[in-house]
């Protein structure tokens, strides 16, 4: 468990550097695992979520979090570590809809495969009420593999 002031993403100040060093370290006990940081929200001064993961071997980006802070672009930077992409977001109809999101959901898809040259793993992460279509679910998942 991360304590208060060394790594809690809810802080407004934590030892950023403590957090790294120790991340590391630890990783580098097991050898045959390949640790992926995703882009959390953070409350630390001045750091965005991406800041937080950029100078980590691997990472996983997650769109929704990546809308919130209209930083999408900047992972073009990193494309060669992203290791997994996860696709948050809820239907609306028949359509996959980012929640505060400056970009549509195809948009941001096209930006990832296209400038960011990802063609890994892509997670759904689904937000909907049991009494949801999931038939629309699977159709909008289908639609991804025709992008």
């Amino acid at each position: 468990m991360v304590g208060r002031n060394c790594g809690s993403t809810w802080e407004e100040d934590f030892a950023l550097t403590f957090l790294r060093s120790t991340f590391r370290e630890i990783v580098a006990q097991y050898t045959s695992v390949d640790a992926s940081v995703e882009n959390v929200p953070t409350h630390l001064a001045g750091v965005t979520p991406f800041e937080l993961v950029r100078e980590s071997e691997w990472i996983t980006l997650d769109l929704q979090r990546a809308a919130l802070y209209d930083e999408l672009d900047r992972f073009e930077s990193v494309r060669d570590r992203i290791a997994n992409v996860h696709l948050r977001g809820r239907l609306e109809g028949s359509e996959w809809v980012l929640s505060q999101a400056p970009f549509g959901f195809y948009e941001a898809l096209d930006t990832i495969r296209n400038q960011c040259r990802y063609s890994g793993v892509l997670t759904m992460e689904a937000s909907m009420p049991r009494d949801s279509d999931w038939e629309g679910l699977v159709a909008v998942m289908v639609s991804l593999r025709r992008q």
